[in-house]
């Protein structure tokens, strides 16, 4: 009965949301698409935040009640994955824009190696450091097309800058580690490899949002939606490329093994 239970909650918490959210009204639910950066918005993302650490306690103690501790510790990733974006969510609430200064510290190298490509590949890119009465400290790049003589012009926050799917990543993947049957060397390649990829995803993001603006595309369905793909994607997946590779190395060495045993004899 306490399982049934259990299995019922999420449930229940979501029926509870929509009949809420009916409540407030649908046109404001809309609103904070339109207009990210409202009063509304600022304390949907807060609840946005909290959906997401409760869902992942929920998940936890569905699988408990089921698997019991043993198999808690074996779907332990995705429970952990939805607790630390709660976790990120809820850092952004508390301290908007630049005003978290040590995840802030980390948006000048991404913004100027952003900016290196973008003048690579024919554009002109200039980073500056601002100050935002409401935000705080802010980089700020704009970006010039010589060709078509448009531009455009925006402020680097950290949220902006990936450094939430640095944390995302580096939260994940270490509980994934931990499961891993790898030696310590390799579990020191894995994740330094998969950190300089979700860096790169990081960069590629702010390139392509700057792209898109100056181009004259939709930049704001990117930056707010399908820009999260691309780290997302890659922090979902690299467990799955990482267990495979896992799995070719240790055939190879049960390879090796039994080939020198054969050659002994």
């Amino acid at each position: 009965m306490f399982n049934f239970f259990l299995f019922l909650l999420p449930t229940i918490y979501l029926l509870a949301y929509i009949a809420i959210a009916k409540y407030l009204g649908v046109e404001q639910i809309f609103l904070i698409s339109l207009y990210p950066n409202s009063p509304l918005a600022r304390q949907m993302y807060f609840a946005l935040s909290i959906e997401h650490i409760i869902f992942s306690v929920l998940f936890a103690l569905v699988v408990l009640s089921t698997y019991k501790m043993r198999g808690l510790f074996g779907l332990q990733t995705p429970a952990f994955f939805l607790g630390a974006m709660g976790l990120i969510f809820l850092v952004d609430w508390a301290y908007p824009g630049g005003n978290f200064t040590p995840f802030q510290a980390f948006v000048r190298p991404t913004a100027t190696a952003a900016a290196a490509i973008l003048n690579m590949i024919g554009y002109e890119a200039r980073l500056l450091e601002i100050v935002d009465p409401t935000y705080g400290p802010l980089s700020y790049m704009r970006v010039y097309d010589p060709h078509t003589e448009s531009s455009a012009g925006f402020s680097i926050a950290w949220p902006c800058a990936g450094v939430e799917s640095l944390l995302l990543y580096t939260l994940t993947i270490l509980v994934f580690l931990q499961t891993l049957p790898a030696s310590k060397r390799q579990k020191v390649i894995y994740f330094t490899v998969g950190f300089a990829v979700t860096y790169f995803f990081n960069i590629l993001r702010i390139v392509t949002i700057f792209l898109m603006a100056v181009n004259k595309g939709d930049v704001w369905a990117f930056h707010n939606y399908y820009g999260w793909l691309y780290s997302v994607s890659w922090i979902v997946f690299y467990p799955l490329v990482i267990t495979g590779f896992q799995r070719l190395l240790n055939r190879r060495e049960r390879s090796s093994v039994v080939m020198y045993s054969f050659s002994q004899d």
